[in-house]
């Protein structure tokens, strides 16, 4: 049985399960991330698949007005943020796709106790805020939604850091 400890101990297998060593925290923070991930992904693949045209009908919808001037305002700035998607549809998916890729990538990482996960989903969290001011720079609610991006990924990242002491390299 000795022999059989020392092999484990040599391959880096500890007596702890990966479940005990990760922790219900770590694994609150993952599931957490891979929702957040998934449904973007989804939804990013969805809006792909229907095409420009969606869009198109979004746009004449949004552009007829309701005359309350608060809405039309909102309105506004809505038909500005899908005019700017639609001048760079396939660019504009295509590099969201490969940011929820990459987030799921760093979180199936951190679940496996990687700490190489942990820095792939800073560049995640980084690579989401430049997507959003590259291709939506000039709508005008899109600082507001940086700062709320910014501060939910800040968040997010200190509490993975946390449990960098349960990962390993």
């Amino acid at each position: 049985m000795e022999n059989m400890n020392s092999i484990n101990n040599e391959f880096g297998a500890d007596t702890q399960s990966m479940k005990e060593r990760r922790g219900s925290f770590l694994l609150v923070l993952v599931i957490l991330s891979w929702v957040t991930t998934g449904f973007g992904l989804f939804g990013t693949l969805s809006t792909y698949l229907m095409g420009e045209s969606a869009y198109a009908s979004q746009i004449d919808l949004l552009n007829e007005g309701t005359g309350i001037s608060f809405l039309d305002n909102v309105m506004s700035e809505a038909t500005l943020q899908l005019e700017l998607i639609l001048e760079s549809f396939q660019a504009y998916h295509i590099s969201n796709v490969i940011m929820f890729l990459l987030g799921t990538f760093s979180v199936y990482l951190m679940f496996k106790l990687k700490k190489n996960g942990f820095y792939l989903y800073i560049l995640y969290c980084v690579l989401g805020l430049f997507i959003q001011n590259y291709f939506l720079g000039e709508v005008n609610t899109n600082g507001m939604t940086m700062i709320t991006n910014g501060l939910i990924s800040v968040i997010f990242i200190i509490m993975y850091a946390v449990n960098l002491k349960r990962m390993n390299d």
